[in-house]
This record gives structure tokens, sequence and C-alpha cells, in this order.
């Protein structure tokens, strides 16, 4: 350090140490003060460091930053301190070098991180942004004297960032860190909305945009965005909190959107603004060079409804005083529901402003009636309940422009994201006829312009994140869950749809589609509303997003997300569709599209398993997480638990294989066909048809990659371990299908209903995929294999291994014992062949068959998971013996839902058919 600079911090040090908390009315002479800002400059200069980790000595440190909330405080004109400019003057030094404590965030040791979190603490505990809101807002109020709103704003989005900087951290934070982290976090949120720091920093912008200064604005508007990003995932919340009372902040974030929608030539009223003053629309094409910040803002006029939503809910406890939008449609739908779910429903169909009105009204009243008569309240009471009514009257106010306005916030989102769509579908739809999307009276020429400076694919992002804020502002899922809508709803849900799925389609048939698309296309997709049970009636929201093509877009994104190199991860494909959700799209879809679905999801699998074989795949450990996600991910989707849900429950009867092809709905219902509610009875038969399809084109591609991955040791335990035991659990519905088809029951029970004679083309078929396409000799060697590793296995194999047994044993059992029981021979030829296999010296490429030996060193008495009657029910089975009805050490439900789901299944043969239909159809 030289000398220059050690002497400023001698004397900067000297000057903080006159400041203790004892004497905060510390006095100090102008010059004492200017040279004090040259010191700050000095040492800022010297480009040593931050000030605040040059200087070692803690208490020098301490008396440092008190001198700077001094200066913060006995700047503002308020304070009515002597000399003001110097004080600000040596402000603005020290905010300079406070800026810097983001650099020893991002770089430094542990020791200099800890130093500034623990300066930034106190900077936020000490209220110092409440003095820079002052400061801010009395910047916007002056008339312009000493350049006030051009020096304001940058020292302001300074200390932000410096504010906000140690969020960066977290990720590679230790536990202790992590803490102070989350602490530090939790005193943002609630310090930013309190100080109304976004508020003010919002008037001053919007001051100097109406002033004509767009030069200077648009190099101010840069640093508040770089401020947006630094806050990170937080900034939605303190957003959405000042958003319903921060009318300039609300303004701002309208300027960014409706300058957007302008700039698309797809807005509304004169000059496409919708009455904005022409002052404040921002220069062409800046929002979308801005396209991140764009992102936030929609999301956090999404959070901001969202959360009114929710508060009014709360609010208003259910009652709304406001009868229910078209109940001559609403009535019986609504009464169905019974309990508190009709009322929250009503409040969710309902915009914002009438719900404000109502708040007004009941605060109203109560504060009119609180004490009795003669009495006053207490001081705190009533103040409390004058901010809580001047907060009402507020929002009430804004309500009549976005976001709280959400009738227009609807149709400004919508008409931003088809916009974008719009122009965007052209070249991502390989130069189809563009889709007549926007509803403006600009030409492709001004959209050209308006994205030109967009990376590819952020088009498309920022609208599924409009359309996500244009849903919000729709409705309240609440509402969304009715099988029936009122028309003007019910229109705008399925103008919603034809756009959300418009939006997906496009991204998804990018020849390169970008690794972080599958979020926000999934994010959509997900949205459905999801019912509280698979037996509810599907919802109005469902209708229409089938109605739109729904499961021929969900096709193409899963094609496109599941695909090899797409960079698509797990949480992001698996959070896609709540299961019952699934279910009922599945169930009321129409099945020519439910199995486009399945043939895509096969595809995809099929591609995995081709690339992990080609020479050299070996070592690729990329290809081999992507391949283990796609096989996870059907199995969360495709199991067995989702096709039971799909499959009518078992009655007492099984009644015979059911015609799929002459009894499945031949169109999608559209809203204003039956409004959602088809019923259930379009019967067992077309829901047997859609699982017969998952399980003839799935299980197939499943087995195979499943086998490439057990090669050689390849793929986690945790993904091969899952797969054997979902492929096990379908294994005793194949061998009843099979037993059904042969007609093995009718000759052992001379049951002719349930057996239907022998069928040997099914009969063939069921038997092709169950010990060929299946792979069931491979997959019951693994299963035995991992059974006997677990009893070796130590430390995290040992662990991962205990989750799996149970599911893995309960699986083997079962298939086995089915497999004695109703497919006699195939077993026996399955055993006698994996038997001269190992005599022969050929084990299998996935390392085990289900020889005699491994059986008996398994289930037999002393083995690993001993289960005698199953292993005798083999050997006799192996020896010859007949089908028999009742499989051993089978329990008699199991029994019985594995025999009516398995008569319930189409053979493979004719669910092919449905596939070709599809593939003909597409």
């Amino acid at each position: 350090m030289n000398r220059p600079v050690k002497r400023a911090i001698d004397r900067l040090s000297a000057l903080g140490g006159r400041i203790s908390a004892l004497n905060s009315d510390a006095n100090f002479e102008e010059n004492e003060l200017k040279i004090a800002s040259e010191d700050v400059r000095v040492v800022s200069d010297s480009d040593l460091g931050c000030l605040w980790i040059l200087v070692r000595d803690a208490d020098t440190v301490l008396g440092l930053l008190r001198l700077y909330i001094l200066a913060a405080h006995r700047s503002l004109p308020r304070a009515g301190a002597a000399h003001p400019a110097a004080y600000a003057e040596l402000r603005r030094a020290l905010s300079h070098e406070v800026g810097k404590l983001d650099i020893p965030a991002r770089t430094g040791n542990d020791a200099d991180v800890r130093r500034g979190l623990a300066l930034l603490s106190a900077i936020v505990k000490s209220k110092t942004l409440n003095y820079f809101s002052a400061i801010a807002a009395g910047a916007a109020a002056s008339d312009g004297r000493h350049d006030e709103p051009s020096t304001a704003l940058p020292e302001l989005i300074e200390v932000l960032q410096a504010v906000c900087s140690p969020l960066y951290d977290t990720i590679k934070a230790d536990k202790e860190r992590h803490l102070a982290m989350e602490d530090y976090r939790a005193l943002l949120e609630a310090e930013l909305p309190a100080s109304e720091i976004l508020e003010h920093a919002a008037r001053l912008l919007l001051k100097r945009l109406q002033g004509g200064h767009i030069a200077q604005s648009i190099a101010l508007c840069n640093m508040l965005h770089n401020a947006c990003k630094m806050f990170a995932s937080f900034w939605a919340v303190a957003l959405c909190q000042q958003l319903p009372t921060g009318p300039c902040l609300s303004f701002l974030l309208s300027c960014h959107i409706v300058s957007a929608c302008a700039d698309l030539g797809c807005g509304g009223g004169e000059g496409g603004l919708y009455g904005m003053p022409q002052a404040f629309r921002l220069p062409t094409g800046y929002a979308f060079r801005q396209a991140d910040t764009l992102i936030r803002f929609l999301s956090a006029w999404q959070a901001a409804v969202m959360e009114e939503r929710s508060r009014l809910a709360a609010a208003l406890g259910g009652d709304s005083g406001l009868p229910y939008p078209n109940a001559a449609i609403g009535t019986v739908s609504l009464a169905a529901l019974g309990g508190e779910a009709p009322a929250a429903a009503m409040l969710s169909c309902y915009p914002l402003r009438p719900l404000y009105r109502r708040e007004l009204s009941l605060l109203q009243q109560r504060h009119g009636q609180d004490g009795e008569e003669g009495q006053q309240p207490p001081a705190e009471t009533a103040a409390s309940a004058v901010r809580e009514l001047e907060a009402a009257r507020l929002r009430l106010e804004l309500s009549a422009t976005p976001p709280l306005n959400t009738t227009a916030t609807f149709e400004l989102c919508m008409r931003l994201a088809e916009g974008l769509v719009a122009a965007e579908a052209p070249v991502q739809l390989n130069h189809r006829r563009r889709p007549n999307l926007a509803a403006g009276n600009g030409s492709g020429n001004v959209q050209v312009t308006a994205l030109s400076g967009l990376p590819p694919g952020k088009a498309l992002r920022v609208a599924m994140q409009s359309l996500m804020c244009a849903r919000e502002a729709l409705a309240g899922e609440k509402a969304l869950r009715e099988p029936r809508l009122p028309p003007a709803l019910a229109a705008r849900l399925g103008r919603w749809w034809g756009a959300a799925i418009a939006a997906v389609t496009a991204a998804a048939s990018q020849q390169r589609p970008s690794a972080d698309f599958t979020r926000p296309a999934c994010t959509l997709l997900s949205s459905l509303a999801k019912p509280n049970g698979p037996a509810d009636p599907p919802s109005a929201d469902q209708s229409a997003a089938r109605y739109a093509g729904y499961l021929t877009c969900l096709a193409a994104y899963l094609r496109a997300a599941l695909r090899p190199g797409s960079g698509a991860t797990r949480a992001s494909v698996c959070m896609l569709l709540h299961k019952h959700v699934w279910t009922q799209l599945l169930a009321f879809g129409e099945i020519r599209k439910a199995a486009s679905v399945m043939a895509a999801v096969a595809e995809a699998l099929a591609e995995h398993a081709a690339a992990l074989s080609e020479p050299g795949a070996t070592g690729a450990v990329k290809g081999l997480d992507e391949a283990e996600e796609c096989l996870m991910f059907v199995t969360v989707f495709f199991g067995r638990e989702q096709v039971e849900r799909l499959l009518p429950r078992c009655s007492g009867a099984s009644g015979s294989a059911p015609n799929a092809l002459g009894h499945a709905p031949g169109h999608e219902a559209g809203p204003g066909e039956d409004g959602g509610a088809r019923s259930v009875a379009s019967g067992p038969e077309r829901l047997g048809a859609v699982a017969s399809v998952v399980v003839a084109r799935l299980l197939p591609e499943m087995a195979r990659l499943l086998q490439v991955l057990m090669q050689a040791g390849r793929g986690s335990l945790a993904a091969v371990g899952r797969s054997v035991a979902l492929l096990l659990g379908m294994v005793p519905w194949l061998a009843a299908g099979l037993a059904r088809a042969s007609g093995a029951w009718g000759k052992q029970a001379g049951d002719a209903r349930e057996s239907g004679g022998s069928d040997d083309a099914a009969a063939e078929s069921w038997r092709q995929l169950l010990l060929v396409e299946l792979r069931l000799p491979a997959l019951l060697g693994a299963a035995l294999r991992l059974l006997t590793e677990h009893t070796a296995a130590s430390g995290g194999k040992a662990m991962a291994l205990q989750c799996l047994v149970p599911r893995l044993s309960s699986g083997l059992l079962h298939a086995l014992a089915v497999l004695a029981a109703w497919t006699p021979a195939e077993l026996a030829r399955l055993v006698a062949a994996a038997d001269r296999a190992v005599a022969g010296g050929r084990g299998g490429r996935s390392g085990a068959l289900p020889t005699t030996a491994l059986l008996r060193s398994v289930l037999g008495r002393g083995g690993c998971r001993p289960a005698p009657e199953v292993l005798e029910a083999v050997e006799a089975a192996c020896g010859g013996a007949g089908p028999q009805r009742v499989p051993a050490g089978l329990p008699p439900d199991e029994m019985a839902s594995s025999l009516h789901w398995g008569c319930l299944l189409l053979p493979p043969s004719r669910a092919r058919e449905l596939l070709s239909a599809s593939d003909g159809a597409a």
C-alpha cells in the first residue's frame, strides 16, 4: 500500500472513530467532509481493492460504516443538517466503494466474503435503504437543479447491486455461509418492499423518460436492468409486494410491455400504445434487447396477480357478495362441489376490480363499527386502520391499469405472446405458412426489426412467460377446475390454449431446440388445472386444451425433449403433468392422439438405445445420463400405477376382451359441445385400448434400452433397479393375456366365457411380447442378480439396493408365481434354455440368466429371499405341470387384479393397429 493511500485510510479511520454509539450526533466541518471525500477517491483510484476490505481493523471498519450511514442521513434535505452538499458528496464516494463489495462475494476468500456480508447486513439493518429511497424521491420531485436526477439513480443502482451481490454465492457456500445467506435473503425480502426504494427509483426513471432525455434514460434503464438481474429469485417477491400499491413501479413495467407490443405492431389504441402517452414509449426494439428483464417483469405481473387473488380470498372469507357470472351455467356444477369450493371457484372467476370494491366496502363497514359508542380506539389501532383503508383505496385505484386490471392484462399479454409466436413461426416451423395469430396492424418488417437483437429461441421464451402471466390474469385455478365456465371466460380460455399450443409446437419444431426451452414449455403444458382425483369429471380447462390439440403438441414436445442430445433434465420433464391430469388426458382424449404420444416416447427410447449401442459410446457419460433420464421419465408416467388408473377397477366380472376400434370416439369435444363433461361411461373398452397401446408400444423399447444399460455394468443402480421392478410388475398382465388367448383356463376349468376359446394369432402376439420383446430371460436374470448382490453389497451400493429390494423381490415373486400357474410351458422352455446357455458357457450379455441353480440360490430355503412355495411351483412347471388357476404364494386380491386387468388389455397385434392408424392420421 503506497503512502498517499495509507494516509487517506488513516484520516478516514480517525474521522470514523469520532462517531460512536454514544455520540451519534458528532459534527464535522465542511472542509473535513471534502477532504474525506477526496481521501475515498484516492483509495478508489488506487486499484488496490475495496476500501472496506483494505482496512483490516474491525473498529476502524465499524467507524467508516457509521460515517457512511451518517452521511446518507445528513445529506437528506429534511434532516436539517449543516453542509448537506458536502455530506452528499461523501455519501456518493462511499457508495461507490460499497458497490465494490460484490467483488469479494464473487472472487474473495472466505474471510473477505464473511466481512462483506457482515457489512452489507449492517447497511440493510440500519435502514440505509430508506435514506436512498428518500434521496430518489427528492430527486424525482426536484426541478432539475444540481443535476440531482442524473446522479441519484446511478448511485442508487450501484448500492442495490452490492446489496444483492451475495445471493450469487449461495450455490457454492458451505453450510454455515449458506445459513447466513438465507438470513440475509430474508432480511432483504423484508427491507426492499418496506423501503419502497423500487417505487421511487421507478418514479425517477419515468421522470427522465417524460422529460424526453431518451439517450440518458436508456443508460439509466440499463443500470436498472442490471439491478433486476441482481435481485435473482426474490426480485419477483419485492416487485409483487410493491406493484399493488406502487403506481410508478406498476407504470414502469407497463411501459416495457406496452412498448414491446407496439414494436410487434400488435398493440391497441392510437399508436398501438393503449392510451399510454408517447413520451413513455421506449425506443423500437429496446424492450426485446432486454429480453431477460422483460421476462422478469412479466413474471412479476403474474406473481402480483396470484398473490392478490390469494390475499382477497382470505380477506373476503369466501364471500364476495357478488353474483356468480352467468349463474345459469355455473349453478349446477358449483352446487355439485359442496362445502367451500363453490365460493372459492366464484372468487377465482372474477376480475380483481370488483373484488377490490367489495374489500374496501367491508373495511369501511368494519372500521366504522370499531369501538363502542363514546369510545375511541387506541391510537395504534386507529393508525393501522387508516393505513389499511388507504392501501385498499390505492389498490382499487390501480386496478384500472395492469396488472391489477386483469382483463387488460390478459389482453396485453395475449397480444404480446401471439405476436411473438407469429413472428417466430416462419423460421421455427420450417417456413410453413405463418399462423395468423397477431391481432394487430404491424408488418413483418417491423417485427423483424424489433426482434433482430434476440438470440435464437428467446422470443418464444418471452412468449411463454407472457402466456403464463395471461393465464393467471384470466382466472384462478379453482375456477378452471370447474366442468363448465361462463361463455366469455370459456372463449378466452380456448384462445389461451390455442396460443400456448402454437408456442410449444413452434419451440419443439426447431431443428435444434435450445437446451433451456424444455422448462418454460413444460411449465405451459403442466399448467392444466389439477383435479382432486381421477374420478372427477374433466375440467373445462382440460376440454379446451384437448380441443386445441394438446395431445398432438405433447407428442411433439416429448419427441424433442427426450431425444438424445436435447439437454432436457429429468426435473423439467418429470414435473410435466400431475398424475390425475395425465390419466384423464389419456382416458378422455382421442385414442389415436393418445397413441401418438406413446409413439413419440417409444421413438425416443429407441434412439437412446441405438445411440448407446454405437461403437465408442461406452464412455459417453452425457448420453448415458440422458438415456437414464428418459427411462426414468417413462417409469414415472407410463408405469404400472398409471396404467392401473386407466383401467376400470375389478368388479367381480372380468368381461371379454374389448373392441376398442369400434368404441373409440371419433373426435375431441370442443368447449361448445359438452363443456368438458364427457361421461366416463365411454367404457372400459376405450380405456383398455389406451392401456394396451402403452403396453404394446412402450414395454419393448423400455426393455431394449434397459438391456443396453445393463451390458457391461452401464447405467446407475437406481435407473436399472426401478426399470426392472416396473417391467416385472407388468409380467402378470401379459401372462394373463397369453393364458386367456391360448385358452389355458378353459382347458383347466371349462370356463368358456372367460377363456373365450383359443386365438392362435392373439396368443402368438402375447407370447412374442412376453418372451422376446420384453426380454423376459434377461429381465428375470437381472432381478435375481440384484437380489443376490444385495447380500454382499456394502456402503452406498448396499443403501441403494436396500431401497430397491422390496419392490424387486415382490415383483419377481409375483411374476414367477403367475408364469408358473398361467403359462407353465413358456416358463419351462425359458428356464431350460437358460440352463443350456450357462452349461455351454453363454451366460448372457446382461450377466445373468434365470437358471435352475440361480432360482434355488435366491428362492430356496437359506436363499437370500426364501420363497419355497413359489420355487416349488416353478419347479413343477419345469417338470411338465399344466396350467393352474390360482398361482402359488400370490395374495388373492393381487391375483384377481392381475387377471381382471390382463383380460381388459387388447392383444399386442390389435393394439398396434391403433398405432398404425395414428401414424396414418399424422
